[in-house]
């Protein structure tokens, strides 16, 4: 097994089906270290069914212009190369993730669809009417925490000093080194032509003000390259300098934490 099950919580019950095993990609963006992706290769490689990723992207969201778009696009089309390599098709669905996934998985035959964790209210409605709407179970994995936030703590916390010896206590039970995504058969990759992202990004309907920010790369090549050059040159002072802003002790790896593209 290459995910703790502690990680993984159904959110609706029903049986699961034969079929291709779906990841929805929605908060992790990357082929790398992601447990939720791990939690459905895992369940592909028991019965031996193949695995498939799908992201759905809705033309709008609250706040977002065209700079988040941007770099939300490019990081992905990364991502499917990666995920390509593996054996592994990557399906971009245009719409509200609400009716697009569901009808993604009929029109598939998934027998069961693992996604990500996130706590937004927004998200945790598109996973209400997915897991209503598709025949077979929704899983959900925890692939941004080191210990899932549902494991962590049973409660709301209110204060840090509380809620830290908490996190500290399962640490050495979670934090643990990534498997790799194993390689699969290519005849579904075969079957899936790659994405059109010039397509995706004319469907969009937002703000093009603000554009793309210069000198920012997305994806997950540059968020490693960006975590490893803060290692090697910000982090012994960043504890001591980083709420300076005329310090250059920032870590800079805020917009790949936000889009998933770093774990």
């Amino acid at each position: 097994m290459l995910v703790h099950p502690a990680r993984v919580r159904p959110l609706s019950e029903k049986p699961r089906r034969n079929g291709p095993v779906v990841y929805w990609m929605s908060r992790d963006q990357r082929a790398e270290d992601n447990w939720a992706l791990l939690a459905a290769a895992d369940l592909a490689r028991e019965t031996g069914a193949p695995l498939h990723v799908a992201f759905a992207l809705a033309p709008g969201y609250p706040g977002a212009s065209l700079r988040h778009y941007d770099f939300l696009l490019r990081g992905l089309a990364e991502t499917e190369a990666a995920l390509r390599a593996r054996g592994v098709p990557f399906h971009l669905l245009l719409g509200d993730p609400a009716a697009v996934v569901p009808e993604f998985l009929r029109a598939l035959g998934a027998g069961v669809c693992v996604t990500d964790f996130d706590p937004l209210r927004l998200k945790i409605a598109w996973k209400r009417a997915v897991a209503e709407a598709f025949a077979g179970p929704l899983l959900e994995a925890d692939a941004h925490n080191v210990v899932p936030c549902l494991v962590a703590s049973p409660r709301r916390e209110y204060a840090a000093a509380t809620f830290r010896p908490k996190i500290h206590k399962r640490l050495q039970e979670f934090l643990e080194p990534f498997p790799e995504l194993p390689v699969f058969p290519d005849a579904a990759l075969v079957a899936t032509p790659p994405v059109d992202w010039g397509a995706a990004r004319a469907s969009l309907a937002v703000d093009a003000a603000p554009g793309p920010v210069p000198g920012i790369v997305p994806g997950p090549a540059a968020a490693r390259a960006a975590l490893d050059q803060f290692v090697a040159e910000r982090l012994p002072g960043y504890a001591a300098r980083r709420n300076d802003p005329n310090a250059g002790a920032v870590s800079g790896l805020s917009p790949y934490f936000h889009f998933g593209q770093l774990s």
